[in-house]
């Protein structure tokens, strides 16, 4: 170890917080995302996350509460057209931590540092500490400056995190490789499915579409693994499985726009509302437990200081429920390709990463053409640790 246990807990909690997401200030201390496309904007939003201290315990376990919502078409917004909404608990298991240093002790580059280096800095921390706390007992100025003074488990707390602040300053440069492995599981208790449709059986629903909520929880498991380098070179690849209870319209985004009207004279007529609906053939919508399965991997490469580029490859078959009448399950084959830009501030830290990408979707038993989408992701940030 190139340090003390607390400050590689402290470390470990800091850099996968950063990677995820889970604690970063450009995103108010919060993970968020927005995808827009020809047909959808999806957003997801964290508001509340759990991240354990490290004072006596490892970093292992990272709860989160999920806020999501799809809107048809582009208009994120338009809370009178929300598609779909769901409330969710995350809990996330980090199960690999490994950083990776040279062993030659030379005190350079990817090395680590000598003897003295630590005996020195520690020396000079205690000095500095304890002249500190001295002067809380005599200057109240400087005892308003440092309330952490005030209690002995406050004391060895900030003595910790003293030591932990640069102990990392002094081997920022020795780790060559940084990788982390992690399960997530997300289980959502609360998600509806507002669908609204005609059936073109039933002409009184060209005059009203019927609406209706479907209640779709659902539970996702993610495997996660991330290995970064010194060099700036970034991997990610993630696997998932998924159940869900779908209805007849979930993941069938193909909408037509719905109006109302009102006539004036034979040529002229006043539009009352407009709404994105489904065609149904009938007025049977079904209900199924279905799966998604999918990978992705991201490539992240330096480009400068200010900008760094990426490569994001996804693949994932979402099971659908079938509109053909000799078969009940269809697929939604998705395949996805996005160019990442991940910008960065004056200090070299991700702010946040915009993704351009392309988008294929084709159907497996089901009769509905493939499409084509072109859209865009904002997301803040997956980006390196160095």
């Amino acid at each position: 170890m190139l340090v003390s246990y607390y400050s590689w807990k402290n470390l470990v909690k800091s850099d996968f917080s950063t990677l995820t997401g889970l604690d970063n200030t450009a995103s108010v201390g919060k993970y968020a995302a927005l995808n827009i496309n020809q047909t959808t904007s999806t957003f997801t939003f964290t508001p509340v996350t759990i991240v354990p201290t490290v004072t006596n315990q490892n970093f292992n376990i990272v709860h989160s509460f999920d806020f999501s919502g799809t809107v048809d078409k582009t208009s994120i917004l338009d809370l009178k057209n929300w598609r779909t909404v769901s409330f969710s608990y995350s809990l996330t298991y980090v199960f690999d931590k490994t950083y990776k240093f040279l062993l030659d002790p030379r005190g350079e580059t990817f090395h680590k540092p000598v003897d003295d280096d630590y005996q020195n800095l520690y020396e000079d921390l205690e000095r500095k500490f304890i002249l500190t706390y001295e002067n809380t007992l005599t200057q109240p100025t400087e005892k308003l400056n440092h309330p952490e003074f005030d209690k002995p488990e406050d004391l060895k707390q900030a003595w910790l995190d003293s030591v932990s602040r640069y102990e990392k300053l002094l081997i920022k440069d020795s780790w060559t490789v940084k990788r982390f492995g992690w399960i997530k599981a997300t289980a959502s208790a609360l998600s509806f499915d507002n669908a609204q449709y005609i059936v073109t059986g039933d002409p009184s629903t060209f005059d009203a579409p019927k609406s209706k909520a479907y209640y779709t929880p659902g539970l996702l498991v993610s495997g996660n693994y991330y290995w970064g380098l010194h060099s700036g070179w970034n991997f990610y690849v993630s696997l998932f499985l998924q159940g869900v209870l779908k209805d007849t319209f979930t993941d069938i985004f193909s909408t037509s726009e719905w109006d109302k009207t009102t006539n004036l004279t034979d040529s002229a007529l006043i539009k009352k509302d407009t709404k994105n609906v489904y065609l149904a053939t009938d007025g049977n919508i079904k209900t199924r437990f279905m799966p998604n399965t999918g990978l992705e991997g991201i490539v992240l490469f330096p480009a400068s200081a200010y900008l760094g580029f990426g490569v994001d490859l996804s693949l994932a078959y979402n099971g659908i429920i079938s509109n053909k009448a000799t078969v009940s399950t269809g697929w939604l084959e998705n395949a996805q390709a996005g160019l990442i830009l991940s910008f960065k501030d004056k200090t070299g830290k991700s702010t946040i990463n915009i993704e351009p990408y392309y988008q294929r979707k084709r159907y497996i038993d089901y009769l509905l053409d493939s499409s084509h989408l072109w859209g865009v992701k904002l997301s803040i940030p997956f980006s390196r640790l160095y």
